[in-house]
């Protein structure tokens, strides 16, 4: 009956507590609705404008007449003539209302959350319902890399979904995905790529970021120009296309397209290219040399964060940041100092302490899957909003049912070195890169496996802690377990993985495993 109760009451008290969140936060107006789809909790204001959150983070503002509507013609402009238009985060803000004035054949919009465009609609009114009614108007409810893997002959892409602050947000600027990109265009397409930097600030994070997506564009297209504004726009086009981003071919291009003159005057379109900042934002780009960003290799998502946070050079992202450069040195000595550690005390220390290096490892190098497979579910499957508790679970269950086998097993202690080994097993398994064969199966199996290794080891790890399967034993592996899981969250997510990337990491979690074969055998 009190759950019941409970269950009840759990309707208006959860609108109760959305409202009282939503004035807590500062957000503009009252809260006109929300809805937690499978990748974030959405909340959209009362309007008109509507301001539109996506985890707490202003995602879109409809109607913006002022930016999101010249900008978004400003990108159409881009192409001579854009029959097949793919649009990535340009149906949220009210771009599409524009795009759909030059008349394409086809514009298709992707939302990055696959669940957000069948609600805007209802959230902004019959004005907005018109703009994806309309014929040329389809909508993709699906995946962005599925969107643009089912596309072909494109004559322009429009990357419009923001800067990768999330690995879910850093797949629309991989090297992986540019490719993509480029098999789904027609021989004569275009690539538009958003970039949330000004061109007045070239210096720290920023530019920094914007030469990472240059360089990394020009790994697979021969030809980008830039176009400079308050948010950066990189173009992107084959060798034998001729990119003309000059005010003259624009103008002539809005003058040609009948329908479009109303809603953008010439005298704007001047102030939208700046024509005099073109030239020192294409010099500043030719200049620059930076990292590739891929799946495996996320450079991009600290730059954007650091950026979009605004965090201040004392803050801890800050030193990560400028420790980089020599990041992969430092790793080096951690892990070697690692491995002289526990060769040193193995030799030197007792069977329990020994027990204890062991465990701390192992903990290590669990809590190491744990984060490399999540993150390779967050790069080919889009979130793990949703799914977190499912894949949580997978690996718990394997700790259960581990434990469970290794307290059965004759000798628990006289098992960990082979448990280890098939441990050095999976992480190099996970070192064959971020994006696994079948994730939505292989994932799950992976962290099942990891987790029924970490708890087949307590059994073996407590006795030898404790001289016996004794309390004080599993207290001391347990402890030990968890620092060594600390430990991991803290290295691996906060510098591990942006400095090396996640296929290094992974044989840096083989060599940590190997490590502590020699402590188990002594012990």
């Amino acid at each position: 009956m009190v759950a019941v109760s409970c269950c009840v009451l759990a309707i208006p008290a959860g609108g109760y507590f959305a409202r009282t969140s939503w004035r807590w936060s500062g957000q503009p107006g009252e809260l006109g609705s929300s809805v937690e789809t499978r990748h974030q909790r959405l909340e959209v204001s009362t309007g008109p404008p509507f301001s539109l959150y996506a985890d707490g983070r202003l995602h879109a503002s409809y109607p913006d007449p002022y930016d999101t509507v010249p900008r978004a013609h400003l990108m159409m402009l881009l192409h001579p003539e854009p029959r097949r238009v793919l649009a990535i985060g340009c149906a949220a803000d009210g771009s599409a209302e524009a795009m759909i004035l030059h008349r394409p054949d086809e514009l298709i919009l992707v939302e990055e959350d696959p669940q957000i465009l069948p609600l805007l609609g209802r959230w902004f009114g019959t004005a907005f319902q018109r703009t994806l009614d309309d014929s040329t108007v389809r909508l993709r409810p699906t995946d962005p890399i599925r969107a643009v893997d089912q596309e072909s002959n494109l004559d322009l892409i429009i990357l419009a979904d923001g800067d990768p602050t999330t690995l879910r947000a850093n797949r629309t600027r991989t090297l992986e995905f540019f490719r993509r990109c480029r098999t789904s265009m027609a021989h004569d397409g275009v690539l538009v790529v958003e970039v949330g930097v000004s061109d007045t600030y070239l210096g720290g994070d920023g530019g920094r970021l914007l030469a990472m997506f240059a360089t990394t564009l020009r790994e697979v297209f021969p030809q980008i120009v830039t176009v400079p504004g308050e948010r950066v726009l990189l173009v992107a086009a084959g060798a034998d296309v001729e990119l003309d981003t000059s005010f003259v071919a624009l103008e002539q291009r809005l003058k040609d397209r009948t329908n479009v003159g109303e809603s953008l005057h010439p005298v704007f379109l001047e102030l939208l290219l700046d024509p005099a900042r073109q030239p020192i934002l294409a010099a500043f780009l030719e200049t620059v040399a930076a990292d590739l960003n891929t799946s495996g290799h996320p450079r991009a998502v600290s730059l954007a964060v650091r950026l979009h946070e605004a965090r201040s050079r004392s803050g801890w992202s800050q030193v990560i940041a400028d420790l980089e450069p020599c990041g992969s040195l430092i790793l080096l000595w951690m892990l070697v100092g690692t491995v002289a550690i526990f060769l040193t005390l193995t030799a030197t220390t007792s069977a329990p302490v020994r027990a204890t290096i062991a465990a701390w490892a192992i903990g290590f190098v669990s809590m190491g899957w744990w984060l490399l497979l999540l993150a390779s579910w967050q790069t080919t499957k889009g979130s793990v909003y949703a799914e977190i508790g499912f894949l949580t679970a997978a690996f718990m269950a394997g700790v259960a049912a581990g434990g469970w086998l290794g307290l059965r097993a004759p000798s628990p202690a006289r098992s960990l070195p082979w448990i280890i080994i098939s441990g050095v097993g999976l992480s190099l398994i996970l070192s064959s890169g971020p994006e696994p064969w079948a994730p939505t199966l292989t994932i799950p199996v992976l962290l099942t496996a990891g987790g029924v290794l970490t708890g087949s080891a307590f059994p073996g790890l407590g006795a030898l802690a404790g001289g016996g399967l004794s309390r004080r034993g599993a207290g001391l592996a347990f402890a030990a377990d968890e620092l060594g899981a600390a430990s991991a969250a803290l290295i691996i997510g906060t510098t591990a993985i942006p400095w090396v990337g996640m296929t290094t990491t992974a044989f840096g979690l083989a060599v940590v495993g190997l490590a502590a074969i020699p402590a188990v055998v002594r012990a």
